[in-house]
């Protein structure tokens, strides 16, 4: 999980410094079953999909693609002065205790 939320961070805060002008604000919530991770920005309008209809022409537009590959969920909304793009991430319980001398020994 973390390296997917390097990435849809990276990818939102890099099309809030390109697109969205003013400065830009994130934010981070790890709650116990879910991380959450807005990006907000002074650009309009809210983002939407690729534009282009030859997609190997397009050079734009993918960061939206990966986050929508990669989020348990994802959105955007508008706010005075500018929008917030944000998205989850489900916590992945890893094995512990127990859980890991029931797995199998590998040598």
């Amino acid at each position: 999980m973390r390296d997917a939320a390097l990435l849809l961070t990276s990818e939102l805060v890099s099309n809030a410094v390109l697109h969205g002008g003013g400065p830009v604000r994130l934010s981070v919530d790890d709650g116990a079953a879910r991380v959450r991770i807005e990006v907000a920005d002074a650009g309009q309008p809210l983002p939407g999909g690729r534009g282009s209809q030859r997609p190997d022409e397009d050079e734009g537009g993918r960061g939206l693609q990966l986050v929508e590959a990669l989020a348990s969920s994802w959105g955007s909304r508008a706010e005075p002065g500018g929008k917030v793009v944000w998205f989850e991430l489900e916590h992945v319980p890893t094995p512990t205790g127990a859980a890991l001398s029931a797995l199998p020994q590998q040598r």
